[in-house]
């Protein structure tokens, strides 16, 4: 188990599970840890993709989590895993904490595509 499996919630449960080698596990909304740390400042890369809304809603209850924008309204990402347009408001309610994130310079578009993405889907 990696370091971030060692990090250990108030109630001691551990806040996140990587797989052993070979194998991927992501967080999932409602075991993220949030609760069980409310100190820990998280930031969700990629919105939570594919998982928008469950995301969107962890972001609405817990002020320390954050929501990075890296491939997210994108035409390679709205393509295969778009962002449903009814949440958008919550969305935009969120604020300043809604982060740009770029996976620059390993990205399958151009870079000033990402910049421009979320303002195209207001």
């Amino acid at each position: 188990m990696g370091v971030a499996g060692r990090c250990r919630g108030s109630r001691g449960d551990p806040l996140w599970y990587r797989g052993r080698r070979g194998q991927t596990h992501r967080p999932r909304a409602d075991r993220s840890g949030a609760g069980a740390a409310p100190r820990l400042r998280l930031v969700v890369a990629h919105m939570g993709m594919p998982e928008y809304e469950e995301f969107l809603g962890l972001a609405e209850r817990y002020g320390q989590v954050r929501l990075d924008t890296t491939m997210a309204f994108t035409d390679f990402s709205e393509g295969f895993m778009p962002f449903p347009r009814r949440p958008l408001p919550r969305l935009a309610a969120l604020g300043d904490r809604v982060l740009l994130g770029s996976d620059f310079p390993n990205l399958p578009y151009p870079y000033a595509h990402q910049l421009h993405a979320p303002l195209i889907c207001k």
